[in-house]
């Protein structure tokens, strides 16, 4: 290309480019802190411009105006029923996925409830690993120390 090309390329003084936002992602409540948590995406929510208003998606489903989730099928076999159930505004749609995402249930739990189960396991490793590395330093210790040693390591 030319420098005269590129000259007629640039945008005009004063002029910038517009952006347009398609999709939003709820994150739930704590979504932050569980970094090391595997399955934390799985309690996460979109919000879609699909084009006829936009959709909450979770997990193949879409939810509707009640706050249930359902099937939603291919663009050529939406009905205008299914669009008046789970099409929103902009607005509506991000208050509401808002609303829904930390009550979402992934195999028996909420998001909180597998945080709580995640870093339960991970302080039982954790507190054996110290065990070991104790045992292996001072050797046996006897019952009443391990177990005023746990009650530190829990706090």
């Amino acid at each position: 290309m030319s420098r005269a090309g590129l000259a007629e390329a640039a945008p005009e003084p004063g002029s910038y480019p517009s952006y347009e936002i398609s999709a939003y992602t709820v994150y739930p409540t704590g979504y932050q802190q569980a970094v090391d948590a595997p399955m934390r995406e799985a309690w996460c929510v979109t919000v879609t411009d699909a084009g006829d208003g936009w959709a909450i998606r979770w997990r193949a489903r879409c939810m509707n105006y009640r706050g249930g989730w359902e099937f939603e099928p291919p663009p050529e076999a939406r009905t205008g029923d299914f669009l008046r159930r789970c099409r929103f505004n902009e607005h509506a749609a991000l208050l509401r996925a808002r609303r829904a995402v930390d009550d979402l249930i992934v195999d028996g739990l909420t998001f909180a409830e597998y945080v709580d189960r995640f870093w339960e396991g991970h302080r039982e490793k954790a507190r054996a690993v110290l065990r070991k590395r104790r045992r292996r330093l001072f050797g046996p210790r006897p019952p009443q120390a391990v177990e005023e040693l746990d009650t530190v390591a829990a706090v």
